[in-house]
């Protein structure tokens, strides 16, 4: 490539990478496949900031400003699609699920992360470029701390980043969520206020169930006899048996 600026000439020359050549994991020691896991992680945690970092470049190149105004049509409504912020544009998490091929819900969870990463967990984003925090306790830190203020997020950041590799990843939620309502006075009341909300359920008491109905077994069939055809004889007005039907008993699970 090459620039010119002024009376400076400027050329940028960028080698081809080109990956080393790996050994067979069969040929690996323990010690080396540990050692190769370790590096996997460490990779996939500086991917993920690169993602990020796309992200980021995608959401600043379409703000919420270059959306319809309101009371226009096509203009932005609350609850229509997901949004991870009200700076960015609303068309941005269906232009970001197309391309790796993700939900919309998914990729509006990418951008609210990358977005908390960069404006509240600085440093926990360049942890997770340089591959010293994983992903999981990087997106952990990011959902709990997520819709506060970069006051709090920061102070819960310096006062866990530390330990939270010796941490699980549920531990790390908890322990951020406890100093999360610790700093953040309007949390607490919010979850305060939640404890006192009274219980309410949408479930409704079963319908009874219907008796089960068992197949009706009919009587022995009989051969009927010739007084049983005779409608002469009183006793026979209402005949037991059909005529013409031989072995019918005359109930309706027999009349075939």
């Amino acid at each position: 490539m090459h620039e010119s600026v002024g009376g400076l000439e400027i050329d940028l020359v960028w080698q081809p990478q080109v990956a080393a050549p790996r050994l067979p994991v069969a040929w690996l020691s323990d010690e080396e496949k540990a050692v190769e896991l370790q590096r996997v992680q460490a990779r996939r945690a500086m991917d993920t900031a690169y993602e990020a970092e796309l992200i980021l470049a995608l959401a600043d190149d379409r703000p919420a400003t270059a959306d319809p105004p309101p009371d226009t049509p096509g203009a932005r409504r609350p609850g229509w699609t997901a949004q991870p912020s009200e700076t960015v544009s609303e068309f941005l998490t269906a232009e970001l699920a197309t391309v790796p091929s993700v939900g919309r819900g998914t990729a509006a969870i990418k951008v609210a992360r990358a977005l908390t990463w960069r404006d509240k967990l600085p440093a926990t984003f360049a942890a997770l470029a340089a591959g010293e925090i994983d992903e999981r306790r990087a997106q952990a830190l990011a959902d709990v701390l997520m819709h506060t203020s970069a006051e709090v997020a920061g102070r819960v950041e310096d006062a866990l980043l530390g330990e939270a590799g010796d941490l699980s990843v549920y531990k790390l939620r908890d322990r951020a969520t406890a100093l999360l309502l610790q700093f953040d006075d309007a949390a607490a009341e919010e979850r305060r206020k939640e404890a006192r909300r009274p219980p309410t359920s949408s479930c409704t008491p079963p319908r009874p169930t219907a008796a089960p109905r068992w197949p009706r077994t009919c009587p022995p069939t009989r051969r009927p006899s010739a007084s049983t055809w005779s409608t002469s004889s009183p006793a026979c007005s209402r005949p037991t048996a059909i005529p013409g039907r031989s072995g019918s008993c005359g109930r309706t699970c027999c009349r075939r």
